[in-house]
């Protein structure tokens, strides 16, 4: 599998910004392709902010990661030679596969180009490449240099070969890529945060509880457990006899929240069977994972305290 060192950038925004940190610190060369010198300045100077406020951490890179960033006002200058484009630019569908079209003509005919966008099928954005099994999505949680995860979805056409290509070269670089087996409207991710923040909205919507309510239940309850722990491995430890058990208890709950809301749960015998299976292989015996939840969630909230005190409260809890 063909090594990837040199990366190309098409968007200089703030996801563009942040995916050239996400490149520079991990040694790479990184091209980022503006249209004008005042969005080439802003994108350096918003990677310089993002390393002076990193330092310290062990994610700011070294002291030549801004220097392994250069700014190109053509296209073909940008991209000449690069292994790997990220694109961008704005979430238009026609805008991309035009963008994507002109990215195909100018690389390598191995290179891959991903893209950031948060809900196009992949499927459309190929649509007029002569290369569609180069071309997949890979997209972050905003910002990349900071949140590790990245779905990666292919459309029918994006070869294996590539998928696990990029796959690996992500992990090179410290994020964590999860593939879609297929196309979706909004991907996982934003289906996820959707789910959560309609409920959200229509809580509030229906006065049974207050927009400034809303943030505590995650920053304060869920965001706590999840950030060491996620709701499969939760879900595993909140009954002595795991996640079939669980469900059998709770899982009423979550068929009368959709009802309520005008849908069905997606919960039956195969899918708790599948989530059953997966928590199986989870590692070490139960009490020991619930000695190491606990014990890093108490680490997480002291550690939560420490920087919020330091910041001077500058993170916002409450209205």
């Amino acid at each position: 599998m063909e090594e990837i060192r040199k990366v190309g950038i098409v968007g200089s925004g703030i996801i563009g910004a942040s995916w050239a940190l996400v490149f520079a610190r991990a040694g790479l060369d990184v091209r980022i392709w503006c249209r004008t010198e005042e969005s080439g300045a802003a994108a350096k100077a918003s990677v310089a902010a993002s390393i002076a406020s990193l330092a310290g951490t062990g994610l700011e890179g070294d002291t030549d990661t801004l220097g392994r960033i250069s700014v190109h006002y053509g296209l073909c200058e940008a991209l000449f030679n690069v292994d790997y484009v990220q694109e961008s630019i704005s979430e238009n569908l026609q805008l991309k596969t035009a963008m994507l079209k002109q990215v195909e003509a100018i690389v390598p005919a191995n290179a891959i180009i991903g893209s950031s966008t948060s809900g196009l099928m992949p499927s459309q954005l190929a649509s007029d490449c002569l290369h569609p099994e180069n071309v997949l999505v890979v997209h972050p949680l905003t910002p990349p240099h900071l949140i590790p995860i990245t779905e990666i979805c292919g459309s029918p056409e994006t070869s294996v070969e590539t998928i696990d290509r990029v796959c690996g070269f992500l992990r090179q670089l410290g994020q964590h890529p999860v593939v879609l087996q297929k196309e979706i409207p909004g991907f996982a991710l934003n289906r996820i945060l959707g789910a959560l923040l309609n409920e959200c909205f229509a809580l509030v919507r229906d006065g049974v509880i207050g927009p400034w309510d809303i943030d505590p239940l995650l920053t304060e309850g869920f965001g706590l457990r999840w950030a060491m722990i996620g709701p499969l491995a939760a879900m595993d430890l909140n009954a002595p006899g795991g996640v079939a058990e669980y469900l059998t208890r709770y899982g009423a709950i979550f068929d009368l929240v959709a009802r309520s809301r005008g849908g069905t749960s997606a919960l039956n015998e195969e899918v708790v069977a599948k989530l059953a299976g997966a928590a199986s292989k989870l590692e070490g015996d139960r009490a020991s994972r619930i000695r190491h939840r606990d014990r890093a969630i108490a680490e997480l909230r002291r550690g939560r305290s420490d920087i919020l005190q330091e910041l001077g409260g500058a993170l916002p809890n409450e209205g």
